[in-house]
């Protein structure tokens, strides 16, 4: 009978050294900035009548925000459980601290996930020309357009100047034909290369 009080004793003396267990696990070990990691929180209640409600364990997390998280959910009489979804948002590592403070002891602990810069793919030298190829095939196709609106003006203006005796364009649609003269190579060219392209 004696060595069972010890036993008892010695159980209710070791119960009351600890508080919780508290374990916090991951999907991924390692992560980029704007990943989503999901997150499990695990708490084992130490005593049957815990005192201190789930509600008030603070979860602290480090250069991650919170996207979604599921109320906690009973695994047993003293273990509960819940998850958390996490997207990243900085370098060089996510923290995630779980703590529950009841007037026994503090119970505490702390996960670490390393973060690393997205890789920036590097374009190859066919991606280099398709990009140059695109750009001129844009530029091309707007200074043709340039030079059909600059013809529909000038051919606009001849009209104008033949209905309105008095208006006087022919300086301009002279300094006109001069430049359609001029641009009409490079517009060949053009229109060539588009063909091409």
């Amino acid at each position: 009978m004696k060595h069972i009080k010890i036993i008892l004793l010695s159980l209710i003396v070791y119960s009351l050294g600890y508080a919780c267990n508290i374990t916090i696990t991951a999907n991924k070990n390692s992560a980029v900035i704007g990943d989503t990691i999901k997150l499990t929180i695990n708490v084992k209640n130490q005593h049957l009548n815990c005192p201190l409600s789930l509600d008030s364990t603070k979860i602290n997390i480090t250069n991650a925000s919170v996207i979604n998280q599921e109320p906690w959910q009973k695994k047993s009489i003293i273990e509960y459980e819940k998850s958390i979804a996490i997207k990243i948002n900085n370098t060089p590592e996510v923290i995630i601290e779980v703590s529950r403070l009841c007037h026994i002891k503090e119970s505490k602990t702390t996960f670490t996930i390393a973060v690393t810069k997205p890789i920036q793919p590097q374009l190859t030298n066919k991606d280099t020309v398709a990009k140059i190829l695109n750009s001129t095939k844009t530029q091309t196709q707007q200074l043709l357009n340039s030079f059909n609106k600059l013809k529909s003006y000038r051919n606009e203006l001849e009209q104008l100047s033949k209905n309105n005796l008095t208006l006087n364009l022919k300086p301009i649609i002279t300094n006109l034909d001069s430049i359609l003269k001029f641009n009409q190579p490079i517009v060949e060219t053009c229109s060539l290369l588009l063909k091409k392209l």
